[in-house]
């Protein structure tokens, strides 16, 4: 009998839980970060700090970190660098490193070039006519499932990643997931916080399931309409999170959601569009369609056939 390993809790209190470093490296490719010790103690930090369980405004200890890590302090120092470059440590001279505090600002910015790039992906992804191979999606959902199932929180943030990237890359414009993600880092720890609230893991999996269904059936104004609620969940997020853990974010300080929302709907369908209003309170319902669904804004080609 297999005994699993307890999962690291996303933003628990407390000194930081080196043990959770070993399991943050796993999973992810070697050649996104580099194969020296520098990039190798940056991937298992980054992602360590992304999934809080190294919490915002935590002091970080370079000899603490090399002992973790089972590294000198040269790599820990080029990886903080790297982090720091990333907008997730701050380091100050004479006064010692902490990771930083999410940016609500940055987060919301963050989501706008998510939702921009990822529903335009998903338009071009229509209108593409060969068989769209569907297997990878259908995989990283399973996964998907089970990490929820399992309250493995390191795995199930891993599968989501992968399944927005195998869905964008079917617009056949495979680097875009890549300049998301590039820009995303205080979003990612803000969700990250969300994961050990009741239901949200198996809700974000409700609503993949239904997405992919669209996707699957050639439905593009209601695979479209998902999505976009999806994506926009994140702004409940903000909110709760921010009041929850006050002392992990720094405040709002650019324009307000509704502002961003009317822009980024003008920049994906023109003039005769609106935005729909932000979700509120809880994780919005994912239904196949709304109101507002832009419907006729694009062309609907057949719908993608899985092989």
């Amino acid at each position: 009998m297999t005994t699993r390993t307890p999962q690291p809790r996303p933003g628990a209190q407390g000194p930081v839980d080196f043990a959770a470093l070993a399991f943050a490296g796993e999973g992810e490719p070697e050649e996104a970060w580099g194969r020296s010790a520098g990039g190798q103690a940056y991937r298992r930090l980054r992602r360590a700090i992304v999934l809080c369980y190294i919490p915002p405004g935590q002091a970080l200890s370079e000899n603490e970190l090399a002992g973790a890590l089972g590294v000198s302090r040269t790599p820990v120092r080029e990886a903080l660098q790297r982090l720091a470059d990333d907008g997730l440590v701050v380091v100050r001279p004479q006064q010692g490193t902490e990771t930083s505090r999410i940016s609500v600002h940055r987060a919301r910015e963050a989501q706008f070039v998510r939702e921009l790039l990822e529903r335009s992906a998903l338009a071009l992804t229509f209108q593409r006519r060969p068989p769209l191979e569907l297997g990878a999606l259908h995989d990283q959902l399973a996964r998907q499932q089970r990490a929820a199932d399992e309250h493995d929180f390191g795995a199930f943030f891993a599968s989501d990643q992968h399944f927005h990237r195998a869905l964008t890359a079917l617009s056949g414009f495979d680097g875009l997931a890549r300049i998301a993600a590039s820009a995303r880092a205080h979003l990612d720890r803000a969700r990250a916080l969300s994961l050990p609230e009741p239901e949200t893991m198996q809700q974000m999996v409700l609503e993949h399931r239904r997405l992919l269904e669209h996707v699957e059936a050639g439905h593009q104004t209601e695979a479209d309409a998902v999505m976009r609620s999806h994506l926009r969940n994140v702004l409940v997020v903000l909110t709760q999170m921010s009041a929850r853990f006050p002392g992990y974010f720094v405040p709002e300080q650019g324009p307000g959601e509704t502002v961003e929302l009317v822009a980024l709907e003008l920049t994906l369908h023109g003039p005769g569009a609106h935005a729909a209003p932000p979700p509120r309170g809880r994780r919005a319902a994912v239904t196949g369609s709304t109101s507002d669904d832009l419907s006729g804004q694009v062309p609907r080609p057949d719908g993608p056939r899985r092989r």
